[in-house]
């Protein structure tokens, strides 16, 4: 069995990711205006080409919030840890993320 190797993603080839994820981040916030959902947190994650959204249990409406994004943007829920929620999907070569954590007064 051949061992994988990965190779580490050269600095322009790094800034050219994260320059489509900002693009496609533009695209998120002008859907979330569109829709008038609530501002989240978003990140342009340092390596490879992803944004994530973290939301917190501060949140007015966490679960509410949560529900709301993943529909406007077609993600996929996926199995996480309980008092967790996660989504995700491949949006034009961008993996986007978004995580809420849950209270027990929010689950």
């Amino acid at each position: 069995m051949q061992a994988q190797t990965t190779r580490a993603l050269s600095p322009a080839s790094q800034t050219r990711f994260q320059q489509l994820a900002a693009a496609r981040l533009a695209e998120v916030l002008a859907r979330g205006a569109e829709h008038a959902l609530p501002a989240i947190p978003w990140t342009v994650t340092a390596v490879g080409c992803g944004l994530r959204a973290d939301i917190t249990p501060a949140a007015a409406d966490p679960r509410g919030t949560h529900r709301a994004w993943v529909q406007a943007l077609g993600l996929t829920p996926r199995r996480t840890m309980p008092g967790c929620l996660a989504a995700s999907a491949r949006m034009d070569g961008v993996q986007v993320t978004i995580t809420t954590a849950l209270t027990k007064e929010s689950a």
